[in-house]
């Protein structure tokens, strides 16, 4: 039984209409498959063309990332529109599917170290040195919160997140993930300002 898994999913394309199906790839065994480990870590895993026309877009989906040998071994990317209660719902649904892929050589002890990213830091992540044991756990929390959905008025938390996130990481080591993160800061930043300046119209 292959471990990595997906799930066929009915798709309209958004341009001509044409209605259908895709493979839409939820757990990723990095061993077995480091084809689509490298459309994760380029962020077009989720990205689809229409037979048609050739459109492509992302579609919204939670993925898991199991890689053997390396650390963290498991990495759970949310979806981007979801709610805090409905990404935990998806990511055990995800762990279970692994544990069941991997029959006795699963491991319980692995749930402590699974480490959340947000979908637009994953590639970064993926291209990074893995940060320092004693600060994961930190920024481990810092990402989790960031990969949630934000209002204009969450903008001064996450400027706060980003900039605690980025006193965690080593420019040098992790360079792709702190880029990743100064582009999250600056947006976050802009979308502040933007909030400030119609509130004071």
């Amino acid at each position: 039984m292959a471990t990595s898994q997906f799930q066929t999913a009915d798709l309209t394309c958004p341009d001509c209409r044409r209605i259908f199906s895709a493979p839409i790839w939820l757990l990723v065994d990095g061993q077995e498959r480091p084809d689509l480990l490298a459309q994760a870590q380029a962020g077009t895993l989720h990205d689809l063309a229409c037979p048609q026309c050739g459109r492509t877009w992302g579609v919204d989906a939670p993925l898991l990332l199991y890689r053997p040998g390396q650390e963290p071994l498991i990495i759970v990317s949310p979806a981007q529109q979801t709610t805090r209660e409905q990404d935990q719902e998806q990511a055990n649904g995800l762990l279970s599917m692994l544990a069941t892929a991997l029959g006795p050589t699963w491991q319980d002890a692995w749930l402590a170290a699974i480490q959340t990213v947000p979908r637009q830091l994953l590639p970064a992540a993926l291209s990074s040195p893995g940060v320092p044991p004693q600060l994961a756990d930190d920024l481990q929390a810092i990402l989790g919160e960031l990969s949630q959905p934000a209002r204009r008025t969450d903008m001064p938390r996450r400027i706060e997140l980003c900039r605690r996130a980025l006193s965690l990481v080593n420019r040098g080591q992790q360079s792709s993930l702190w880029a990743a993160l100064q582009g999250e800061l600056g947006n976050s930043l802009a979308q502040s300002l933007r909030g400030e300046r119609a509130e004071n119209l």
